[in-house]
């Protein structure tokens, strides 16, 4: 039995193209598994970063609680030893006004200021600043 030539050359294009639509699938979906692959690792490294940022923010919030802690004046401060310790020379004037609150004396001078706090009964504690508005000395009450 002989086949048309017609028959042979449609029956050759359909192979053809068929074929090539099988392998234009097999590409793409190459295609889309390398683009998962690449999306899944990005997903990785990002929550990699989050995860340090979530521990940095940790970080930062208990040195703000340590920090709030020694700028929290107390009810008694003038009286009390610890806010009296934490002083330094070179501190600021509102820093010391945020350990003791207001001074209930002032003297001001040319090249310097003091400020006195009662303690308990007749003793009292002074700061004195230097004319930069930094702590240079102070006496702490009895």
């Amino acid at each position: 039995m002989r086949i048309p030539l017609s028959t042979i050359v449609i029956t050759t294009a359909l192979v053809f193209i068929l074929g090539s639509s099988s392998f234009a699938q097999q590409s793409a979906s190459g295609k889309l598994e390398h683009r998962i692959a690449d999306l899944e690792k990005r997903i990785e490294e990002l929550e990699g970063q989050v995860s340090e940022l979530r521990s940095e923010v940790s970080t930062l919030k208990s040195q703000k609680e340590k920090a709030s802690s020694i700028t929290q004046p107390s009810k008694r401060p003038a009286t009390e030893k610890q806010n009296w310790r934490r002083l330094y020379v070179g501190m600021s004037m509102s820093d010391v006004k945020t350990l003791f609150g207001d001074p209930d004396n002032v003297l001001g001078g040319t090249y310097s200021t003091t400020w006195y706090y009662k303690g308990a009964g007749y003793s009292r504690g002074w700061i004195v600043f230097d004319s930069n508005g930094s702590v240079s000395q102070w006496g702490e009450p009895d």
